[in-house]
């Protein structure tokens, strides 16, 4: 596989195939790297202690209010100065913050958040339902362009939001139906209503870099903590003080500096110089720091999820045997090892291992290339050579019978001779999988579509070509634009598609297999209908109780393992990667790097 990949997150993601929307480490599996890290903590790690400046890499920021950026960068930042209702925990399930406790009445239907009393703004308000009403409101009408919008905006569920007339820190949810991610919603940074004023004030003030970020969060702009740069029209840099009226555990770091960066490169070396103490490293394929003891890996898993789709309406692939066999004839990890440098993670569903609600009961797709053999032979594809006139002149020849030793028989040989590698290549050439369907003899052949811009997605495919290839299926590489990659998939003229989306943090599936949304733009473009799957999505849509919701999606994972929609591929890996100096760093997650930064501290 090419080295030439070597480019700077040179992943041009398919961000358009939204749902709703690497550095260089040794091959070895991620628990053993987690081990490694704790074991290193433990061995020379000092006792957490007060003081010190955290210095951290910012771009150019677009926004200094957090409903407004696009940055992700930008919204871990944020993370320092503002908080939600609710914040995820190590296993992404929503935990009170802001919000003390809630309560469920009228089947799912009405929502009361009680809001912590001790909690003020950093301009010394007092949090109180009306600003957590304002805040949403202002997303729920949709002019902002949020990322936290997603969910609020178009939903036909949510009737009302108000704070209660009796209780101005409890905040009421009024549904017309129930809905599964109410928590995960209520995540969304709350702002003060007096500074924010209205959503045309923020969008009036969008960059405007006067206006300070004013949140609950355990850091603060304070002062003259904002420099701008010689021009005088951007940032140089933003300087955190901690929120001594923080109402939760104060942090250790006496101050955060972010320092402005234009390009990925400058950050790198900036590390690299000690002038930072991090980095968040998306996956590239180039070492980021110059030696192992000089920092610490942390890393964790992003909704970057890849995938091989199919065309359901195809008459060989919508044979779920051919699908299962295509499954176990795809070694993951060796595509994990040679393109992304083991930063990845392999699944076998649209859900991130990290995510309470995946079952690992359903990891069972492990590399198999035997069973892939027997289950395309017990649908019928014999293998036999590509011009061969029928199946009885194959079998009275011999040569389907004998074609699999001679192939171990030649790759035995290439170890000690590498001058038969051409002939052993060009033999493999000949064979290939047929089935005489009715007087037709049809070779099992299909083509796999992605996307030019995804270096890759480009350079995977050319793997899974040559892993499909070792049980006898033909594959024929298309490479598109991804314009007219997305006219294939709307229009069905396409028979299988490496791709991928950027998934929720809450792993919605609807919009992927329901049959509600084939003719939906790229909603279910593999036209899939089933009415079990259906009626589990539909089950799962209006599930507001946990257990019930954790024991529809066991049961939605089941199905997809059992019937193979698309064959999940793995999710993109990222890290954190930290000086020797920074302390106390346990599980950072996608846009909240800083998750627990009150138990972040410094070792000098």
């Amino acid at each position: 596989m090419r080295k030439g990949i070597t480019l700077i997150c040179l992943i041009l993601y398919i961000l358009t195939l939204t749902a709703c929307q690497i550095i260089e480490v040794p091959n070895i599996v991620e628990q053993d790297i987690e081990m490694d890290e704790i074991e290193r903590e433990e061995a020379g790690t000092p006792e957490p202690r007060k003081g010190g400046e955290l210095v951290i890499p910012i771009p150019p920021p677009d926004t200094l209010n957090p409903l407004l950026t696009q940055s992700r960068d930008m919204i871990n930042f944020f993370g320092l100065i503002f908080e939600g209702l609710f914040e995820y925990d190590e296993n992404m399930k929503p935990q009170p913050c802001l919000a003390e406790s809630w309560d469920v009445e009228d089947d799912g239907k009405l929502w009361r958040f009680h809001l912590r009393k001790n909690v003020v703004f950093h301009d010394g308000r007092t949090l109180t339902g009306d600003d957590v009403v304002f805040t949403f409101l202002a997303l729920q009408g949709g002019r902002l362009g949020s990322f936290y919008q997603e969910s609020i905006v178009n939903n036909a569920s949510i009737q009302k939001v108000e704070t209660d007339p009796f209780d101005p820190y409890t905040v009421n949810v009024y549904l017309s139906q129930p809905i599964n991610n109410m928590l995960d919603i209520m995540t969304f940074p709350v702002l003060p209503k007096q500074v924010y004023q209205s959503d045309e004030f923020m969008l009036q003030h969008r960059q405007d870099m006067s206006l300070l970020p004013v949140g609950t969060g355990p850091y603060k702009v304070e002062g003259e903590g904002i420099e701008l740069d010689e021009t005088g029209d951007g940032i140089k840099q933003i300087r955190l003080v901690r929120n001594e009226r923080y109402w939760g555990n104060q942090p250790y770091i006496d101050s955060i500096l972010a320092r402005v960066y234009d390009d990925e490169m400058k950050v790198r070396q900036a590390f690299y110089d000690r002038e930072i103490d991090l980095i968040n490293v998306m996956p590239t394929v180039i070492n980021p720091y110059p030696r192992e003891e000089d920092a610490k890996v942390h890393r964790y898993l992003t909704r970057n999820y890849e995938f091989l789709a199919f065309n359901m309406n195809h008459p060989v692939l919508g044979d779920v045997n051919v699908r299962r066999a295509i499954a176990y004839a795809l070694d993951r990890k060796d595509i994990i090892f040679k393109v992304y440098l083991n930063n990845a993670e392999t699944v076998d569903v649209p859900i991130p291992s990290d995510s309470w609600l995946y079952d690992s009961s359903y990891r069972i797709y492990d590399y198999d290339p035997d069973r892939a053999i027997e289950l395309l032979e017990q649908a019928g594809w014999m293998l036999g050579k590509a011009d061969a006139q029928d199946e009885q002149e194959q079998i009275e020849e011999g040569q389907v019978e004998g074609i699999e030793n001679e192939q171990s028989t030649e790759g035995e040989l290439l170890e000690e001779d590498d001058e038969g590698a051409s002939e052993q290549n060009q033999q493999e050439d000949d064979w290939i999988r047929y089935k005489i369907i009715g007087d037709q003899k049809v070779e099992l052949r299909f083509s796999i579509l992605t996307n030019s811009e995804n270096m890759l997605r480009k350079d995977a495919l050319e793997v899974i070509a040559q892993q499909l290839k070792q049980v006898g299926i033909a594959v024929d590489i298309e490479v598109l634009p991804w314009e007219e990659l997305t006219e294939r998939l709307k229009s069905g003229q396409f028979e299988a598609v490496l791709t991928g989306y950027y998934l929720s943090i809450f792993p919605e599936l609807t919009f992927m297999f329901h049959s509600k949304e084939v003719g939906n733009g790229l909603n279910n473009f593999i036209r899939y209908h089933s009415d079990e799957l259906d009626k589990l999505l539909d089950e799962a849509a209006m599930a507001y109780n946990g257990a019930k919701l954790k024991e529809l999606y066991s049961r939605i994972q089941k199905y997809l393992v059992e019937q193979l929609p698309v064959v999940s591929l793995y999710f993109q890996t990222a890290s954190v990667i930290t000086s020797n100096r920074v302390c106390g760093v346990k599980a950072p997650r996608e846009l909240n790097i800083y998750r627990d930064i009150e138990q972040w501290y410094l070792s000098d």
